[in-house]
């Protein structure tokens, strides 16, 4: 939803880490890190997953 989102907006699609999330890795951590924070409103670290 968020590519699309972007695409509509005319902003270039998000990262998401270039890789799969399926399989247990540091990226997987990375992001699962980040969703934690966002649910306690502090989205720092998934914007920074999602755009380098």
């Amino acid at each position: 939803m968020a590519d699309l989102l972007m695409q509509q907006l005319g902003e270039p699609r998000l990262y998401w880490g270039d890789a799969s999330l399926n399989d247990i890795t540091d990226l997987r951590k990375k992001y699962i890190d980040a969703l934690h924070a966002a649910d306690s409103e502090d989205y720092t670290e998934l914007i920074k997953f999602v755009t380098t």
